[in-house]
């Protein structure tokens, strides 16, 4: 059986807002036991999940890691072996996003 697991989102080099997500698909789905993400070939903070707990995309959260270039993999295991996707080079943006405030204008009474 042929077993893939892709991350189809984000694309290689591409800039990630702080509370960014990945997507991914898997080809073989049947006796998958767990995904875990790897940042920088590190497993993340909230380790493997299960396939209940897996609906094809990650959402980091306060797990995001800090700002600069980081590569990120999915590890998929199954009774029979563990798969691997390939590599993803992501430049992480933590900078906090800026606001502006256009209505009411200031001095206005509401």
């Amino acid at each position: 059986m042929n077993r893939t697991l892709v991350i189809t989102s984000p694309a290689d080099e591409t800039v990630v807002p702080q509370f960014g997500r990945i997507s991914f698909s898997a080809s073989v789905t049947e006796g998958l036991l767990g995904i875990t993400v790897l940042q920088d070939d590190v497993p993340s903070p909230f380790g493997e999940l299960s396939p209940d707990q897996v609906y094809y995309y990650f959402g980091f959260g306060d797990a995001a890691p800090k700002g600069g270039v980081h590569t990120l993999r999915l590890r998929s295991r199954y009774a029979d072996s563990v798969i691997e996707s390939a590599a993803v080079s992501v430049d992480w943006d933590d900078a906090p996003p800026q606001i502006t405030i256009s209505s009411p204008v200031s001095g206005a009474t509401l």
